[in-house]
């Protein structure tokens, strides 16, 4: 950092503890805005935490009582005495622009640590040293991205500030003859139930393997994107090419082995598929099929497509990116995490995927495997709970919403006729909302799920509406 970087960084300090010391009650509007790390000079951080903690006790401010703190502390000598303070006392600063040096301040501060990480990659990479050279690009990645969302400070707002915005949304609810605060799923119960998929709201889509969690979860996104809003899909399990065969058959109602294996489709099939790709390919819907995907990389990849998304270069017009896709949790890949067991590294995920919900305002369905306690269970009580998730409780307790999948079917030799054909959606946590179980048609051939009562009743199904 230059000679006159550093003098100017120190002429900033000054001008705010001068002012802090002229007018104490500045105090209150700038520690939100300086952090105790923000302060390049070491004595202008001991003459800050001074002034910091003599507001905290609520007592009288002047420079004696500075002086004394720093005494007690056995730091007087460190910050030049007091002359020093003498020294800040005598300037005449400007305490109207006082905000305006905290926030250089601040923004010096932010420069800083840029610049320490850029040069701890520097020598990274020249000395070859990493022994995992991806999970530390990740972390200095997450690091910059830290150092870029470094909010100011916020200032508490009325409870009425959020009740106008609850109002209007009530408001928009009613317009649109619908109740949801969130994008819809497609299915009308289960939107009645958790009022869409709300942003920043975690939902875990858990089931055994078999039970169709993917097919769930890409009908989903096609319902989310057909409305117009973004939604991301990250599929490590599958390749996109899959998924899309996957939802040609969603979108035509042709059999998914049909679209895998073409050669008996007939030319009103083939119309179709063509209709359909062209359809699917104007949907704000987009696939990232890597199988090693980290954490790091989905937060990073999110921001980027919310960039393009914002400046209309997306590749199809669509509104906000409403939803992000996880398929599925076990397959994640971790780095940067040695010494952690596996329910460890699991719990960090879940928490990281909710933080990833809330910091981008987007709605995050992760889908998860459970553990083999069901298959254990009498056949005739094979309905998950929540202590089937594979791995961590941390999985039950980050989520706000945790959906199972649930086809009975699926474990009978012989199924009953009456069996065959649905899934149930069970709704067994939602922090904000009831618990309970919403029937679904569910046509494995062609990997669509629609509303019940398309097909049939639901007065067969119980439904608990009680609150967790």
């Amino acid at each position: 950092m230059s000679e006159a970087s550093t003098q100017a960084d120190m002429l900033a300090e000054g001008v705010v503890l001068s002012a802090c010391l002229l007018k104490p009650d500045l105090l209150d509007e700038l520690i939100p805005l300086l952090p105790d790390a923000a302060w390049y000079s070491d004595a202008n951080r001991w003459v800050w935490r001074a002034l910091c903690a003599l507001r905290a006790d609520g007592g009288p401010i002047d420079v004696v009582l500075v002086a004394s703190w720093l005494n007690q502390n056995n730091r007087l000598p460190q910050v030049g005495g007091t002359p020093y303070l003498a020294l800040l006392t005598d300037a005449t600063p400007s305490v109207v622009n006082a905000q305006h040096h905290a926030m250089l301040i601040r923004d010096k501060w932010r420069a800083r640590q840029a610049i320490s990480k850029a040069q701890e990659i520097v020598g990274v990479l020249k000395t070859n040293s990493a022994e995992d050279l991806q999970g530390y690009l990740e972390s200095a990645e997450e690091a910059f991205g830290q150092i870029a969302h470094q909010s100011m400070a916020r200032d508490l707002v009325l409870l009425g500030s959020h009740a106008d915005a609850a109002y209007a949304t009530m408001q928009m609810a009613k317009e649109r003859g619908v109740a949801l605060l969130g994008a819809p799923t497609g299915i009308t119960h289960l939107d009645a139930m958790m009022m869409g998929l709300v942003r920043g709201d975690l939902y875990v889509v858990a089931g055994r393997p078999g039970m169709g969690k993917t097919a769930y979860a890409l009908n989903v996104a096609m319902h989310v994107a057909g409305t117009g809003d973004g939604v991301a899909f990250f599929s490590l399990e599958q390749l996109g090419v899959a998924l899309a065969q996957r939802a040609l058959s969603i979108d035509t109602g042709i059999v998914h082995g049909r679209i895998r294996n073409p050669i008996g489709m007939q030319p009103n099939d083939w119309d179709a598929v063509s209709g359909s790709v062209a359809r699917i390919g104007a949907l704000p819907l987009w696939v990232d099929d890597y199988s090693m995907t980290t954490l790091g990389q989905i937060r990073a990849r999110v921001r980027k497509l919310k960039s393009l998304i914002a400046r209309g270069a997306a590749g199809v017009p669509c509104g906000k990116l409403a939803l992000v896709v996880i398929d599925y949790l076990q397959f994640m890949h971790v780095v940067g995490e040695r010494g952690k067991n596996r329910e460890q590294e699991i719990s960090s995920l879940s928490r990281g995927c909710k933080q990833i919900a809330k910091d981008e305002d987007v709605a995050v369905m992760l889908l998860s495997q459970l553990n083999r306690s069901v298959e254990n269970r009498d056949r005739a009580n094979k309905r998950p709970e929540l202590r089937d998730l594979r791995e961590s409780g941390a999985i039950e307790q980050d989520a706000d919403t945790v959906l199972f999948l649930y086809r009975p079917e699926y474990y009978m030799r012989e199924p009953d006729p009456l069996l065959i054909g649905w899934c149930e959606v069970i709704v067994s946590k939602q922090r904000n909302g009831p618990t309970g179980i919403v029937k679904v048609a569910f046509t494995k051939e062609t990997m669509r799920f629609r509303n019940y009562e398309e097909t049939g009743p639901m007065d067969d199904i119980p439904v608990d509406f009680d609150n967790e």
